[in-house]
């Protein structure tokens, strides 16, 4: 996934998003062993857009306001 792919994916609309396209959370299983890439690029291949995604029912929205933190730094720290 390239900067323009998340460009795209991060401008999706949580309020009129097709639910039923969504992954819901709990379908994502990542194996612990891997590097932060491999892991990182196992979750994008499973959720599909990792700024709107389903939890059971809700529809949830990921975004950084006042900062310059992507969402790549941010997923390296989970995955540390």
């Amino acid at each position: 996934m390239n900067k323009i792919d998340l460009e795209k994916l991060k401008k999706v609309d949580m309020i009129t998003v097709d639910r039923n396209s969504l992954v819901d959370i709990s379908q994502v299983s990542i194996k612990n062993n891997g590097t932060q890439i491999d892991r990182m690029r196992e979750i994008f291949s499973q959720i599909k857009n990792p700024y709107v995604y389903k939890s059971g029912c809700w529809v949830v929205g990921v975004g950084f306001s006042g900062t310059t933190t992507t969402l790549e730094d941010k997923m390296k720290c989970l995955l540390s």
